[in-house]
């Protein structure tokens, strides 16, 4: 049975248009993968940043009181009861407690038995250690963020 033009035209276009369907349908299921995978990968790096922001916080809170401490070690003129008190505060309470995985009390104290003799012209000159324990505080709460999103994605798979 011979087939007219026409009909081997309207299989050929009927073909065409199912072959177009599904490269659509996996377009678009390839795009939906995508959107769920950087969907993912928000959930994961939000919930990290924002623990971090949390931590990165509490360091700028144990920074400022570092620099209240030397502050006051290297003044002549402000009682170091002061110091003293504030000393015990952030050895006790606010700085391990809150971060006690990345600010150990070896370090505070070593920033308090050596930093007293580097006082400086201004409050913010006082004290070396103290400035290179924060940058390496910072980049462990940083190498914590990645670490855990990186889990977390990787469990996702």
């Amino acid at each position: 049975m011979p087939c007219s033009s026409l009909s081997i035209h309207f299989i050929a276009a009927y073909i065409k248009q199912k072959e177009q369907g599904e490269r659509d349908r996996l377009k678009a299921s390839h795009q939906e993968d995508l959107d769920s995978k950087t969907k993912m990968q928000a959930d994961a790096s939000n919930a990290e940043y924002e623990r971090a922001q949390k931590r990165y916080e509490a360091l700028k809170k144990v920074a400022a009181d570092l620099e209240e401490i030397l502050d006051i070690q290297c003044s002549w003129f402000k009682s170091h009861d002061k110091g003293e008190k504030l000393h015990r505060e952030l050895l006790d309470k606010r700085g391990p407690r809150d971060l006690s995985d990345i600010v150990s009390h070896g370090e505070l104290e070593d920033i308090f038995q050596n930093d007293v003799k580097l006082c400086g012209n201004t409050r913010k000159e006082n004290g070396r250690l103290r400035h290179v324990y924060m940058q390496h505080w910072k980049l462990k709460v940083q190498e914590e963020k990645q670490s855990a999103t990186l889990k977390k994605l990787l469990k996702k798979k």
